[in-house]
């Protein structure tokens, strides 16, 4: 028993971690189906396929059901004045230089 009241708090504090590394949405363009987006602090990528220029944008694919609701949630964030936590799909896929996001999390503060 002692064992897992441990590891509920570690995890915990894992989970807090995580939502303080969130960020807000600056900008927000769609251009022949892709969704362009800007968060307020540049990531940490070490993908060479990412152009320095391109540290702070992410882009994400609105043609299928997944990018769709991804764009969503986006508009959610950005209406709702949310931080989003994106997750890498780590590579740059859709835009050459730009990031592409696999999931998005909608964080309330």
């Amino acid at each position: 028993m002692l064992k897992h009241s441990v590891v509920l708090p570690i995890l915990l504090a894992g989970l807090s971690v995580q939502a303080s590394a969130s960020n807000k949405i600056n900008k927000l363009t769609i251009k022949a189906g892709i969704a362009y987006f800007e968060t307020t602090r540049a990531k940490t990528s070490s993908l060479a396929c990412v152009s320095p220029a391109l540290q702070h944008q992410w882009s994400l694919d609105t043609t299928t059901i997944k990018g769709e609701s991804q764009y969503l949630l986006l508009l959610s964030a950005i209406a709702n004045s949310h931080s989003v936590k994106v997750v890498s799909a780590n590579d740059c896929k859709l835009v050459p230089g730009l990031e592409r996001a696999l999931s998005l999390t909608l964080v309330q503060e």
